[in-house]
């Protein structure tokens, strides 16, 4: 399925095409479009004005209107979306809602590397593809520490990367980031 959503690409739109090529539609490809320009008729748009899944407003990330719309209920990615809106906070210079010290630090490091692939990597495809392996390492973080794995004190290295590990239920079946720019 082609997913389509606006140009340059940042944080929750990274955070949401990640999220739909790892749990809603592994084969998924992405179209980046300019700022009125419109999908084709077949694709799903995302954190676009109108569509179904819309942009981050007062009702929360894209993110977390996927989990919502897609019916995602695993713990691990209802804190990633906390990490993520938490980030979106962050960016934008606002007052961050209570939340713990784990989360805070996960989000301001989600910025800057967001920020960060925003310069190292300005071709969106480019960007999806380098980024990906970074929220591949958080949700794994948050599945070992308060997901569904025997949950392990966040201190003990060895035992997480024995738990990360132990992960094959879902990192074995995830697709290399191959997607490229259809023609």
């Amino acid at each position: 399925m082609l997913w389509v959503t606006r140009k340059h690409i940042h944080l929750d739109r990274v955070a949401s095409a990640w999220l739909i090529r790892r749990f809603v539609d592994r084969e998924a490809h992405f179209a980046f479009l300019d700022q009125d320009e419109e999908g084709p008729p077949d694709s799903v748009p995302f954190a676009l004005p109108g569509a179904e899944i819309g942009p981050h407003d007062d009702r929360g990330s894209t993110f977390r209107k996927i989990l919502d719309g897609y019916s995602l209920g695993a713990r691990e990615l209802a804190r990633m979306a906390d990490v993520v809106e938490a980030a979106m906070v962050i960016a934008q210079d606002k007052e961050l809602p209570p939340m713990d010290m784990d989360s805070h630090h996960f989000a301001a490091t989600l910025v800057a590397f967001s920020e960060a692939m925003l310069v190292l990597r300005p071709d969106d495809h480019e960007n999806l593809r380098a980024s990906s392996i970074y929220y591949d390492a958080l949700y794994q973080m948050l599945w070992a520490t308060s997901g569904s794995a025997p949950v392990v004190a966040s201190g003990g290295i060895v035992t997480r990367v024995l738990t990360y590990r132990a992960a094959v239920d879902w990192a074995v079946a995830l697709p290399m980031w191959t997607d490229e720019p259809r023609s």
